[in-house]
């Protein structure tokens, strides 16, 4: 996943191919921030390794927010924990999002 570049428009969100286009995995993309702590302690557990591992101060840890295709049936990202990626932004030019196989992604603008 190094050096690959993930698009967020409102046409689609996904990965960047060499061709310069994004893959079409979730077209329509919208999200919400959840604020619900119970939700929000729910899926943290699952962030915290990616935390620890790169050394984010939780007062540089946003809101959580949860991105969901249009067509209310595909995902982009793991179906497990979430049903699809979860992203927490990180000071102003980051997001960390879980992925496949219980792997945490730290993006970079």
């Amino acid at each position: 996943m190094i050096g690959s570049t993930l698009s967020f428009t409102d046409e689609a969100l996904g990965w960047v191919g060499k061709d310069g286009n994004v893959a079409p995995d979730c077209r329509d993309p919208f999200f919400h921030v959840i604020t619900e702590m119970a939700e929000v302690t729910n899926f943290a557990a699952a962030f915290k390794p990616g935390w620890t591992k790169f050394k984010l101060p939780r007062g540089e840890v946003g809101a959580m927010h949860a991105w969901e295709c249009g067509d209310g049936e595909s995902v982009f990202g793991p179906r497990q924990p979430a049903a699809g990626s979860l992203f927490f932004p990180v000071g102003t030019d980051g997001l960390i999002m879980n992925w496949h196989e219980g792997a945490v992604l730290l993006l970079r603008r």
